[in-house]
């Protein structure tokens, strides 16, 4: 019976720790993901912006050639030069931009040469004007030549467009699916951490017990626990019906500083300290009275203030006594990152951040 039992715990151990194993890869892949998503919507807004300067920088510079054909006035060509300096800039940055993506190279050469063309158009009827030649730089303009050419860019500078746009939606349907699987990965990560809770529970409670029965099997037992629990990224405490600290695994010292053995034997109060006591005192009545009790808190830590789950087990005897309970905290700050990223990416536009069409659909529904 007893080699079974342990065999039962092994197991219990080992799911739980493999679970617990995958969903960290699985967290590490979002995040690699999410860092994957980011970039590539900065990329597109770069894109975008350089493409946005493009016309805008045309525009200034046609309007500065139009003022000065009209009133001869030379603080026209203030707008026209900086125009001309911004239009040859924006085309590098778009060139820049759109290196990775062969498959728009001639539309982005395309753009250059109508720019330029256009660029030599309103050059060479500022220089007419200044040759007192007005008449021949007016017909220049009324051939429609330049305005054929804005239209063309334009209709480029759409395609380009559109295409950024369409590359954004792909990619924030693919992280609203990622987002369900990350909430499918948490369901599968709170089964394995139950299971690896379970585990050190019965573990530990079999370890204890022991204690009345030989030093020796209690000094096996506890080698043993220790070196699964102080390997778990979670700090495991147990506490008896007097909340007089028993047991505290080594997380303690990696996470707050606090050496395990200077809080045995000591209440529980002293080692959390008043404010923190009195925060939780309602909770602690609650698994004291044989309740499993959970929530989150944000604990200040040296390393700065992190979020945590915390979840309090009743230890109950064969005759209903609550003789104890067990404290397992869980550091899930990366996790509620990644919900909140994945959340934003889900439901705002990554270029303009507006709400996308699966937030309006949500408003919708919860208006009717």
């Amino acid at each position: 019976m007893k080699r079974k039992l342990e065999t039962v715990i092994a197991a219990v151990l080992s799911i739980g720790l493999a679970l617990l194993f995958v969903l960290s890869l699985m967290t590490f892949r979002g995040f690699r993901s999410l860092e994957d998503e980011s970039r590539l919507a900065d990329r597109s807004r770069a894109r975008l912006i350089a493409i946005q300067s493009v016309n805008r920088s045309l525009l200034s510079a046609e309007s500065g050639q139009r003022g000065f054909l009209l009133t001869s006035n030379l603080s026209y060509l203030d707008a026209y030069s900086s125009g001309v300096a911004a239009t040859q800039s924006g085309l590098k940055q778009v060139a820049v931009e759109f290196n990775d993506k062969p498959e728009q190279q001639p539309q982005v050469a395309r753009l250059a040469a109508l720019a330029n063309a256009k660029l030599a158009e309103l050059r060479q009827t500022i220089d007419l004007q200044r040759a007192h030649r007005q008449s021949e730089a007016l017909a220049i303009v009324q051939t429609d030549a330049g305005r054929r050419m804005m239209e063309q860019i334009q209709q480029i500078t759409g395609t380009l467009v559109a295409g950024e746009r369409d590359q954004v939606n792909r990619k924030s349907a693919a992280t609203q699916t990622a987002s369900l699987l990350t909430e499918r990965l948490f369901e599968v990560g709170e089964f394995g951490l139950a299971l690896l809770f379970g585990g050190a529970f019965l573990f530990i409670r079999r370890s204890l017990k022991a204690q009345v029965l030989a030093e020796k099997t209690l000094a096996e037992r506890e080698h043993l626990l220790r070196t699964i629990t102080d390997n778990l990224p979670v700090l495991i405490s147990y506490m008896d019906s007097d909340e007089i600290v028993r047991f505290s695994n080594s997380t303690y010292k990696k996470w707050m500083n606090l050496d395990p053995a200077e809080t045995l034997g000591r209440p529980l109060i002293d080692v959390m300290g008043a404010t923190m006591y009195e925060s939780r005192r309602e909770q602690i009545q609650k698994v004291l009275a044989g309740n499993l009790t959970e929530f989150q808190d944000v604990l200040d830590l040296p390393n700065g203030p992190r979020q945590h789950q915390i979840t309090y087990l009743p230890d109950v005897a064969p005759d209903g006594r609550v003789v104890g309970f067990f404290a397992l905290t869980m550091d899930v700050t990366a996790m509620k990152a990644i919900e909140r990223q994945l959340e934003q990416l889900a439901r705002f536009d990554p270029l303009t951040g507006l709400p996308n069409r699966r937030q309006f659909a949500e408003k919708l529904r919860g208006c009717a």
